[in-house]
């Protein structure tokens, strides 16, 4: 994982629970930080590239704790779920 990478991940967990801690309870705060994600545009480099085919998401699914990437509709359901339920922030 590119330190970059993960400096960014770190930096947008800490500043969401700083800005739960503060704004709460009038104003929930909620990240959602996916990773490598199936998208049409991922898709397509599956299609063209051999490289990127065998190396890519061998990596993301060695490294994932669910053996697999995440969707647009795990995203979409994650951010409905957070919408939804009053009692969770940060």
């Amino acid at each position: 994982m590119a330190i970059s990478y993960a400096l960014a991940k770190a930096a947008m967990h800490h500043m969401v629970r700083e800005l739960s801690a503060r704004v709460a309870p009038d104003v929930r705060v909620n990240g959602i930080a996916p990773g490598l994600t199936e998208t049409n545009r991922i898709k397509e480099k599956y299609d063209q590239s051999e490289t990127f085919k065998v190396n890519v998401p061998k990596f993301f699914y060695e490294v994932s704790f669910l053996n697999r990437l995440v969707n647009v509709e795990n995203i979409v359901d994650t951010v409905e779920y957070l919408s939804n339920n009053a009692s969770i922030t940060g």
